[in-house]
């Protein structure tokens, strides 16, 4: 089941990438990979764990 939603996701990808280079062309395209991006980097920096002068032995408990 893993595999098959691997593959599902990877159409979907596709898809939705062809959707935006029909539409906005190449400057859409990376303009929207470069948002998602952006969004997931806060997303991780505002809700991730804490790491600020731990060191890595500290963080595997």
């Amino acid at each position: 089941m893993q595999h098959t939603s691997k593959g599902f996701d990877s159409y979907r990808r596709a898809v939705d990438v062809a959707a935006l280079l029909k539409d906005f062309g190449v400057p859409g395209v990376f303009t929207g990979i470069t948002v998602f991006m952006l969004l997931v980097a806060v997303i991780i920096g505002a809700f991730g764990p804490r790491t600020n002068g731990l060191r890595l032995e500290e963080l595997n408990r």
